[in-house]
């Protein structure tokens, strides 16, 4: 981090959101520095302040192994660092270390497959043995799938 002074726009994390304000004052003492924001946030002592936004996000994506195919490049305040940090309906996936998603689009599952995980990963936080049926449901779909195709397909059905 360089040097930052008075009136520079900064950029800083707090939780998984970029924030962006301007230094107001800096005061330093025993303790080392305090920067006085215009939002009236102190920040004492900050590890990482930046003054370039895509430095911050680079950094960011680097400390916690986010693939920056998954970045979000939208401009302004509280811009979201990747499409995983937001779940809609729930936080059933957030609790967990690798998201589904994330899962299986790195490993290029089909639509099948990928629901097989998503129950999965779901069932204990979600819906149970109900999430654990329909898992079921698709092995089985997928199964017969394969079985009618085998010999048309790229597939061998070991058994």
């Amino acid at each position: 981090m360089r040097n930052v002074k008075v009136n520079d726009k900064i950029y800083f994390i707090n939780g998984l959101k970029i924030e962006c304000d301007v230094i107001e004052s800096i005061v330093e003492d025993n303790n080392g520095f305090t920067y006085k924001l215009a939002s009236g946030v102190e920040l004492c002592n900050p590890s990482h302040l930046y003054i370039d936004k895509a430095k911050l996000i680079e950094d960011f994506m680097d400390a916690n192994n986010i693939i920056p195919s998954v970045v979000v490049t939208e401009e302004g305040e509280g811009a979201k660092i990747s499409v995983f940090d937001e779940q809609v309906g729930g936080d059933h996936y957030q609790k967990l270390k690798i998201q589904p998603m994330e899962y299986i689009l790195q490993n290029d599952l089909g639509f099948v497959e990928g629901c097989v995980v998503k129950y999965v990963s779901r069932y204990k936080f979600k819906n149970g043995i109900e999430d654990l049926k329909k898992a079921r449901q698709n092995l089985d779909f997928l199964i017969e799938h394969l079985e009618r195709l085998d010999g048309k397909s790229g597939y061998t059905i070991i058994e």
